[in-house]
């Protein structure tokens, strides 16, 4: 409207000069000084040149706002204006036309609104300006300008960034407040607490790991092997005897060895070759010989006895302590026997059997011997089954590389052990991880052979004895 009322204005102006102008032509008579029709035409061109001719229609816009259509005539032209005389490229279709007047009226009903309003006088608005109380002067307001400036408020970019964040909201802030949060003592004290580092934790973890594999591994084997069970254990209780001499029916059997049975076989069948009924028994003196030569192989037998608990285990193929003894119950019957003979039949054996069954008896005496002569040898070394070999010589080796390797010979006892995570080899057989296998000289004078082994890829830990 502004705009409309200045070109009207402008262009009101311009007709009273040019009305005034004719007046004074008109009242000169003179028509000198008039313009020519080339200057008029200047003129006219140069009126048209300066945009003057001009239709300005107001719209409202599809948006509801009402605009101007400004069209120049002689160019055909046409802009659009806002309220506030900004250019709008492209107004928002569609476009209504209004009516002049209607907006005039509306334009007239708004100031009547308004003028019912207490608005400030003029002389009120003029007191205001001149008095001290009216505010802030220039110097204040510089002040809290330069002040301001100084603050370091949050840009536009950091409370757009802010706006994003999640922030707890007051419920939750007030649950936070009614929590027993730890106090500034506590979490001190904490601090001073000398807590696992992580690489404790994963190397207690790993051992723990580790532990659970040998632990499974091993219950593994156990569940394996085949155990007696109390039951049988039990039962076996039951048929072993108190310690002392039994009846043959209340006795565990026992297996002689091999060369007690080939003495005792001896020995039998040179009294079956004995003929009690023969004529020409042994005489008295002959018998009593005989006696005495058993006596004397009951004391050899004796003295066996005393010096078999010297035996080295490695001598567990002669004769054991159970077998001699049996060996002594026969011979002690037989001397029995010959101390009982009546006396009446020692006519009867013929001089010639007596002397061969002293025969006999005296190889059975040299057999004794010998077996007493190889134990006094043996006698002599001072390692006994009472007395423990002590100070043997222990190692512990941990292989972690492969390689063909081997445990030398000589040792009492060698025990492997997987430690890792794949399998080895031991002895030529497989040895899994977690696995344990254990090699040990039975008697007090062996030794293992060398034991051949490689790790491979795993970790052997190897202990020997000896």
């Amino acid at each position: 409207m502004t705009d409309i009322r200045k070109d009207v204005s402008k262009l009101s102006s311009q007709m009273k000069n040019i009305c005034c102008t004719l007046a004074d032509l008109a009242g000169s008579g003179s028509t000198a000084n008039l313009a020519t029709e080339a200057t008029l035409v200047s003129v006219l061109a140069a009126i048209n040149n300066s945009n003057q001719d001009l239709e300005i229609i107001l719209v409202r816009d599809g948006n509801g706002n009402i605009i101007q259509q400004i069209t120049e005539l002689v160019t055909g032209t046409v802009t659009y204006k806002d309220v506030n005389g900004v250019v709008i490229a492209t107004p928002t279709a569609p476009l209504e036309y209004q009516d002049a007047s209607a907006v005039l009226n509306l334009i007239l009903a708004e100031m009547l609104t308004l003028n019912t309003t207490d608005f400030a006088t003029e002389t009120t608005l003029s007191s205001l300006l001149l008095s001290s109380n009216l505010g802030a002067t220039e110097v204040t307001l510089a002040a809290l300008l330069t002040a301001f400036n100084a603050e370091d408020f949050a840009t536009e970019t950091t409370l757009a960034l802010l706006e994003g964040k999640d922030f707890a909201t007051e419920s939750t802030l007030s649950a936070l407040a009614a929590t027993d949060f730890a106090t500034e003592t506590t979490l001190a004290s904490l601090l001073a607490i000398d807590f696992a580092t992580e690489t404790t934790l994963a190397l207690a973890n790993s051992n723990i790991v580790l532990g659970n594999i040998t632990l499974n591994s091993l219950l593994t084997a156990f569940n394996n092997e085949d155990f007696a069970t109390e039951t049988t254990l039990a039962d076996l209780n039951t048929k072993l005897n108190t310690l002392g001499q039994k009846a043959s029916a209340a006795s565990a059997p026992v297996v002689l060895s091999t060369e007690q049975e080939v003495i005792l076989n001896a020995i039998k069948t040179a009294v079956e070759a004995i003929d009690l009924d023969a004529d020409g028994l042994a005489q008295e003196a002959t018998l009593t010989a005989t006696n005495v030569l058993l006596t004397a192989i009951d004391s050899v037998l004796d003295t066996i006895k005393v010096d078999t608990s010297n035996l080295d285990v490695a001598l567990s193929t002669r004769a054991t302590e159970a077998t001699l003894l049996l060996s002594k119950g026969v011979l002690d019957n037989i001397k029995l026997d010959t101390a009982n003979l009546d006396v009446a039949l020692s006519t009867r054996a013929t001089e010639a059997t007596v002397l061969a069954t002293n025969v006999l008896l005296t190889t059975i005496d040299g057999v004794l011997d010998n077996i007493l002569l190889g134990t006094t040898a043996i006698a002599v070394d001072t390692s006994t089954l009472a007395t423990p070999v002590t100070g043997l010589a222990t190692s512990l080796t941990r292989v972690t590389v492969a390689g063909a390797a081997t445990v030398a010979a000589g040792k009492r006892r060698a025990s492997f052990f997987n430690a890792g995570n794949s399998d080895s080899t031991v002895a030529g057989g497989t040895l899994e991880r977690g696995e344990t296998i254990t090699f040990s000289a039975d008697g007090l004078r062996d030794t293992l052979a060398a034991i051949a082994y490689n790790s491979l890829t795993s970790e052997l830990v190897i202990t020997t004895v000896g």
